[in-house]
């Protein structure tokens, strides 16, 4: 009875010339059974039609597992390229935060400077501060006889309350020093 159904199925091969890889297995049976008989021209036929039909199962698997790998590369490679993606990203806003932070410091360290120059004693008065240290000293240092003269005249201008003068500029009190901005 199963070689009449495999028969039957070989008549649907024969017109639509495709069969599904489960079926190659009946062209085997069909081939021992023409054997058996020996009817060698039908044993031949099945013989042939195996061979194709595992020629093709081969072909098949061959170029299914090319797109089973071409896909499974293809994810990869979205996967690296989105990794790559979000670590650039990472890299700049970390780069971003660094120089927030730095130059956040870099403020704080120029309003302590301020601060500290808004509180050091007059460089020209030559008194200490009040913790009993000395001025300190600059970048460069006058010559004591400016130093003397510029002396004089500061207090000439802090006798005449010439810091009153609402209209007083820096340019104003240079020219009144007789000496410049600085």
């Amino acid at each position: 009875m199963a070689i009449g159904l495999f028969k039957k199925v070989d008549s649907v091969y024969r017109r639509q010339q495709f069969i599904f890889p489960e079926l190659c297995e009946n062209y085997r049976l069909l081939m021992h059974d023409a054997q058996h008989r020996n009817h060698m021209n039908d044993a031949l036929y099945y013989s042939d039609v195996h061979r194709k039909m595992e020629n093709q199962i081969s072909a098949d698997v061959i170029y299914l597992s090319s797109v089973f790998h071409a896909e499974g590369f293809k994810y990869e490679k979205r996967r690296l390229t989105q990794s790559k993606r979000m670590m650039t990203i990472g890299f700049v806003l970390s780069m971003i935060l660094l120089a927030v932070f730095v130059y956040q410091y870099y403020l704080e360290k120029e309003a302590e400077k301020r601060f500290r120059v808004m509180i050091a004693p007059s460089a020209f008065s030559g008194e200490t501060s009040s913790a009993g240290t000395k001025r300190r000293k600059g970048k460069f240092t006058l010559p004591q006889e400016i130093y003397d003269r510029m002396q004089e005249k500061m207090q000439h201008f802090e006798d005449g309350e010439h810091y009153l003068d609402a209209e007083q500029t820096k340019k104003k009190l240079a020219d009144q020093l007789r000496t410049n901005t600085q």
